[in-house]
């Protein structure tokens, strides 16, 4: 039989033993302290509007970024997609040329931008927005270190607001502050996944929002950390790890080729050059301005233009000769000299 005072004394130990941790608690700490450093950085942010309401407006923001939103705003409103425009200015391939085609978050935007007539305001939202989510993902990523929640915070807060940041990609250069404000969120998820054997869809979300802005400064910002890991791993020897990091990092890859590979030139064919440049200049005129334009030198134009069979004279032995003498035969061939 057990002792009366050997039983109050386990109770005791057990009254004054550390009660563990409640994760919905800890969950609730955190999502409180990311609110607190999302307010801190808009209340923050919003002071430069008290001496320049258009601090936030300045140069790529207003001259591409706002017109891209609403151009994409407005066709998705219309109930199209565009992927490609050949009658807008440049390219009209959307798709890589920094429009957020495929990034939930632009499209987002761009259709609050229908709704928003004000476009000063539109953008300073935007860029707070971006701000914030960037602050956050500080903060979450101090955290995973082992940082202390003030500490965190106070890097949170100071992030966005730090000098290149706050005055260059704030107020102008809105893709690049898009993709700084997903990398400290990729750089979490990856720990998490690779460290933390968690799951991987919150550094694939990351990485996809990252990727899909289309710049390609953030796309190379996660090659990197992926290299980054790789490297740690070599050093730890962990083969496991490194397992997990290429796997992290097959569907992003993926994910690059098929958002960049449209914007890689694809030479044509020699035989439909030969036959526009053909419908171009016909048989008579064997070097148009249109057929000059159109090729790369004048003596392939002179090769894809001319009939079958048919070769100048002065085309023996052009190598040789100097760029006058070639430009002095080019003109005798067009006026029809010997």
């Amino acid at each position: 039989m057990s002792q009366p005072g050997h039983e109050v004394e386990l109770a005791d130990d057990a009254h004054h033993s550390p009660r563990p941790r409640s994760t919905t608690g800890s969950l609730r700490r955190e999502l409180v302290a990311i609110g607190l450093v999302a307010a801190l950085v808009a209340l923050i942010g919003l002071t430069p509007l008290l001496t320049n309401s258009h601090f936030y407006w300045y140069d790529d923001s207003a001259g591409g970024a706002y017109g891209q939103w609403f151009e994409l705003g407005r066709q998705i409103s219309h109930g199209h997609w565009p992927l490609l425009n050949p009658s807008a200015w440049m390219a009209g391939n959307y798709t890589v040329e920094q429009f957020g085609l495929l990034n939930p978050v632009v499209i987002v935007i761009g259709l609050i931008t229908q709704l928003v007539s004000n476009a000063a305001v539109m953008a300073t939202g935007v860029k707070l927005f971006f701000m914030m989510v960037g602050g956050a993902g500080v903060y979450a990523l101090a955290r995973q270190f082992g940082a202390r929640r003030c500490l965190s915070v106070m890097a949170g807060v100071a992030a966005p607001l730090g000098g290149f940041t706050l005055f260059l990609d704030a107020t102008s250069w809105v893709t690049n502050l898009e993709v700084w404000a997903y990398f400290p969120w990729v750089l979490w998820g990856l720990w998490r996944f690779i460290v933390q054997k968690k799951s991987h869809w919150p550094a694939f979300a990351a990485g996809y929002l990252t990727i899909t802005v289309a710049y390609v400064q953030g796309t190379v910002m996660v090659v990197f950390a992926f290299v980054a890991f790789l490297i740690w791993c070599a050093i730890r020897r962990t083969a496991s790890r490194a397992l997990r990091t290429v796997l992290a990092g097959l569907p992003m890859g993926l994910l690059t080729l098929a958002l960049y590979l449209p914007a890689a030139p694809m030479p044509a064919p020699n035989t439909a050059v030969r036959r526009s440049l053909r419908r171009r200049c016909g048989t008579r005129c064997w070097c148009s301005p249109a057929c000059r334009r159109a090729c790369s030198s004048a003596r392939r134009c002179r090769r894809a233009c001319a009939p079958p069979g048919r070769r100048l004279r002065h085309e023996v032995g052009a190598s040789t000769r100097s760029p006058r003498q070639r430009q002095a035969c080019w003109w005798r061939a067009r006026s029809g000299r010997r």
